[in-house]
């Protein structure tokens, strides 16, 4: 199983006024090495936060987790608020962060104006009011791979899987499984109360359901990225 550090395959360059300033790409060479289908988990100083699926069997998780870069740390310059009323979002964001809204206030009007509607990489209700809540101290800083340094993420393929109806079915299956039995901070649709202590605890305990459940999708941990 591959560990990679941010830095060596994430590109970052800079792009529109800040905070929305910044650009994500992959390095990587060969994307094929972390084609889905499965599930991912993202964590915020190693504690899970956020658990999604992943269904194309031929797309790169990157294709994902470059749009989590964006959202994930309100740094991006693709970030959206989709149709979300403008005064709404900002209230929500001051009631968490002290710096935020008075450096959204300072970029071009036009400009600022553009991220408030459906950008393709549109951040929810749940996951702006965190975001808000960790900027000043963990994202507001930096313009370079440094601003996601409190993030990790892990992908689970499920290696077993030949079709895409199979794929989906069991990488559904077990995101649904993760939602029903633990807490994911961020997701809107987990419901479970039991915690997670790690990033390693919650690969390790998919890893259980998936080969207790679906011992035909050959789950395996394919990639960690980490700063």
């Amino acid at each position: 199983m591959p560990i990679y550090k941010m830095q060596d395959i994430i590109e970052v360059t800079q792009e529109g006024t800040y905070p929305l300033n910044l650009l994500f790409k992959t390095k990587l060479k060969d994307p094929a090495v972390v084609n889905g289908p499965g599930i991912y988990i993202i964590a915020f100083e190693d504690q899970p936060i956020y658990v999604g699926k992943y269904q194309p069997m031929t797309s790169s998780i990157f294709n994902r987790w470059l749009k989590s870069f964006v959202t994930l740390t309100f740094r991006g310059s693709h970030l959206g608020f989709g149709g979300r009323a403008r005064q709404a979002v900002l209230t929500a964001i001051n009631a968490h962060s002290q710096l935020l809204v008075p450096a959204l206030d300072k970029m071009p009007p036009d400009e600022l104006t553009r991220h408030f509607r459906d950008t393709g990489v549109n951040t929810s209700v749940n996951g702006t009011n965190w975001v808000a809540s960790k900027w000043d101290k963990h994202f507001s800083k930096g313009n370079d791979i440094s601003v996601a340094k409190s993030l990790s993420f892990a992908f689970i393929k499920l290696t077993g899987c030949t079709n895409q109806e199979q794929s989906k079915a069991v990488a559904s299956a077990l995101e649904q499984v993760m939602f029903d039995t633990y807490n994911f901070e961020i997701n809107f649709r987990s419901k479970g109360t039991k915690p997670l202590t790690s990033l390693d605890d919650a690969v390790q305990k998919a890893l259980n359901i998936a080969n207790e459940k679906w011992p035909d999708a050959q789950a395996q941990l394919k990639i960690k990225l980490v700063y």
